[in-house]
């Protein structure tokens, strides 16, 4: 046998073919487990920094400060570990830990501890960034404690294996650098693989615990090849996927109040009932059932990364939060909008709201007329047919559905307003038969009647109720065809000439418009959001869109609603369409508006998608002025450098100027047909005395691709929300 080995050997050196692949299965043969630890070692680091983000995201936020803790821990944690793991080799470490740490035995160790604390203490990951978060207010300080407490030591221990490895690898000096660098690279390609099979293929798919309890299976074999105790490994591995899949640690609820002056409404968190907890590669989403203490309404809220993003009340599409209503300034100033754009999905509350329950002058009705189905959309309206058959226009209108709910906001059109018109033969004007006209808002109440032409494309309208299935095409009112003279008080017969003669058969809406003190027709009168014809809505997340089907009234059969999964950056630098009103609401924490959606760049395509007097809503959280206005400063100037007119509106008080609070910024591409006319809504108006008139500072730089520090900028009032 040993002269077989002494050939061999003769033969490699000797150079004869195949003399390297002999080698290499020699060396291979010997030195697999060796290999693999190296593997083992850098796919678990990277794997942990992977995950590290989404783990202290639910308690500190995912801003750039956040993760730049995180890998700096990690490169700390690695640089401790490779100066203590490169001299105990050379010098021995103290006497206790000599056995432990030396050879391959000690390898070993290290990568059997390294799983056991990822086993044993990340299951606690939630309660221990709570309660590090409770106890230090300042995210910034917090984040870096926590990404130490948990990933430091296993990272130190795992950086402590290479310089060993290198150690037993290398046989004699002169190959000492060959040894070096093989080891140096499977690190790597451990990396590499520990990266991707996290990021692309686990975290997808399952939750943090599948992908905690991955990365012990990779340590422990390691361990195992090492020849450590295989009763060891099987027990460490069982109570490990045991704590990690199978045990849920009690919720620990430690929550601050925020410096955040708008936007939170009274709830009892305790009292929350957990009905949802998702992660995808984007976020953790969790919904949780409360109540407003309040109202003692019942609501849904969705947490993004343990932050309320968005809260829907269980039966109504009612908004929630003050600041969604100041997104209704796009259809005070665009009220004629078409088509509208919205970047940030979140829970869709105002994707829904705009749909479906934006408030007009009256209860919701629904007629049947004609066999069709004819919807008035809270306005003062109803259907009349026009026929030269007597026995068609005996017809009576039957009222199969009123909400009997008051809406909200514009009561102005309110309950002594009256309009009633008979069905009638086809002619080139209207009768209507009465017209009442006591309450518009102003002192000398005036207005019209409207002839609307009826929507007939087939288009289905959303369910109002059980009874009036999806497969029914609600009629809507559409272009005005015709109007009446100025009117006021009660009026009789009142004559209203149409644009054409009206055909056989043919439906149409007469409506009250109430007059805004101009002594004339007003466009504004029409509400933007009912001549809506398409809302796309971009939202990166899928799997938010999923719980929103589920829990928050999503309904993504309306026909006028387009979701596009994707960033809204890259959406902005692509899309060719065209709108009206572009809404700007997305956030990846509490605070943390993407930069890439802030700077100039992002603003000059928005510029570019708009129609001639197309508006952009843009919600931004900082103060006015003061310590904590840096971010709103620099924006508000950004956008001045592409629009012609930018209004600010603070939801708050825009006298309170340097708390911190919601701003919604307004800007107008055509400066010459900015609607400076009172809305029929007083909520509108309210919102319209929120505007802000002071000055901007010259030094606040303009946000651009190559510099938008805007997380620096919000990390200066970022207070913990962990829940």
């Amino acid at each position: 046998m040993s002269n077989v080995r002494e050939n061999t050997i003769t033969f490699i050196l000797s150079g004869g073919p195949g003399s390297l692949f002999i080698a290499m299965m020699h060396n291979m043969s010997r030195d697999y487990a060796t290999y693999y630890a190296a593997c083992a070692s850098g796919a678990a680091i990277m794997a942990l920094e992977v995950i590290g983000l989404g783990i202290l995201a639910p308690y500190f936020g995912t801003a750039l400060l956040i993760s730049t803790n995180l890998i700096g821990v990690v490169l700390i944690s690695l640089a401790i570990g490779y100066r203590l793991g490169g001299t105990w080799t050379d010098t021995r470490p103290p006497k206790f830990l000599e056995k432990f740490l030396m050879g391959k035995r000690g390898v070993a160790n290290m990568l059997f501890v390294s799983a056991l604390w990822v086993g044993f203490i990340f299951p606690w990951r939630g309660a221990i960034s709570s309660a590090i978060g409770w106890i230090i207010s300042t995210n910034s300080f917090g984040s870096f404690i926590t990404a130490a407490v948990l990933f430091g030591f296993p990272c130190i221990v795992l950086g402590m294996t290479l310089p060993q490895l290198i150690k037993i690898h290398v046989q004699e000096v002169t190959s000492s650098g060959k040894s070096s660098g093989i080891l140096y690279g499977l690190s790597t390609i451990g990396s590499i693989f520990g990266t991707f099979l996290i990021g692309f293929i686990i975290l997808p798919r399952f939750q943090y615990g599948v992908a905690l309890a991955s990365i012990v299976g990779v340590l422990l074999l390691g361990a195992l090849l090492l020849h450590t105790r295989w009763q060891y490994i099987l027990s460490a591995m069982t109570i490990s996927f045991i704590l990690l899949l199978g045990f849920a640690p009690p919720d620990f609820i430690f929550s601050k109040n925020p410096i955040f002056s708008d936007g939170g409404i009274k709830s009892d968190m305790r009292e929350w009932k957990k009905l949802e907890d998702k992660t995808s590669i984007f976020s953790r989403l969790q919904v949780y059932e409360g109540t407003e203490l309040t109202s003692k309404k019942s609501l849904w809220f969705m947490l993004v990364n343990g932050e309320i993003h968005s809260a829907s009340y269980l039966d109504s599409n009612e908004l929630v939060f003050a600041y969604a209503h100041y997104n209704r300034l796009g259809g005070h100033f665009n009220p004629s909008a078409k088509r509208a754009l919205l970047i940030g999905g979140g829970a869709y509350s105002y994707a829904n709201y705009f749909l479906t329950d934006t408030p007009l002058y009256d209860t919701e009705k629904v007629w049947t007329l004609s066999g069709k189905l004819y919807h008035n959309s809270k306005t003062i309206t109803l259907p009349i047919l026009f026929s030269y058959d007597p026995s068609k226009r005996a017809e009576k209108r039957t009222l199969v559905y009123n909400t009997k709910i008051e809406p909200v906001g514009r009561q102005i059109e309110g309950s002594l307003n009256h309009l009633e018109a008979d069905n009638q033969i086809p002619s080139n004007q209207i009768v209507i038969k009465e017209a009442d006209i006591l309450e518009t808002g102003f002192h000398d109440p005036k207005g019209y009647v409207h002839i609307h032409e009826t929507k007939s494309d087939g288009t289905p309208g959303r369910v109002i109720s059980a009874d009036i299935p999806l497969k029914e095409y609600l009629q809507r009112p559409r272009a005005i065809i015709g109007e009446s003279a100025l009117i006021t008080g009660k009026n009789k017969d009142v004559i209203v000439s149409l644009d054409r003669t009206t055909k056989e058969g043919e439906v149409l809406y007469p409506m009250l418009h109430r007059d805004n003190g101009n002594g004339h027709f007003d466009e504004f009168l029409l509400d933007g959001y009912e001549q809506t014809e398409v809302l796309d809505v971009v939202e990166i997340d899928p799997r938010t869109t999923t719980i929103s089907e589920q829990y928050f009234h999503l309904n993504r059969q309306d026909p006028r609603l387009r979701i596009f999964h994707e960033d809204g950056r890259t959406y902005l630098n692509r899309s060719q369409d065209k709108y009206d009103i572009i809404y700007l609401d997305a956030f990846r924490s509490f605070y943390g508006v993407p930069s890439q959606l802030t700077t100039i760049e992002a603003t000059k395509n928005i510029f570019r998608m708009l129609n001639a007097n197309g508006v952009v809503i843009a919600n931004v959280p900082a103060a006015l002025e003061g310590t904590y206005s840096k971010f709103f400063q620099a924006e508000f100037r950004t956008y001045q450098s592409v629009f012609p007119e930018v209004r600010a509106y603070a939801v708050s008080s825009p006298n309170k100027r340097e708390i911190v609070q919601n701003i919604i910024l307004v800007a107008f591409k055509n400066k010459e047909t900015i609607r400076e006319s009172p809305n029929d809504d007083p909520e509108i108006n309210e919102q319209l005395t929120h505007r802000w008139f002071g000055e901007l500072d010259p030094t606040t730089p303009i946000l651009t691709d190559d510099f938008a520090p805007t997380d620096y900028y919000t990390s200066t009032f970022v207070n913990l929300h962990s829940f």
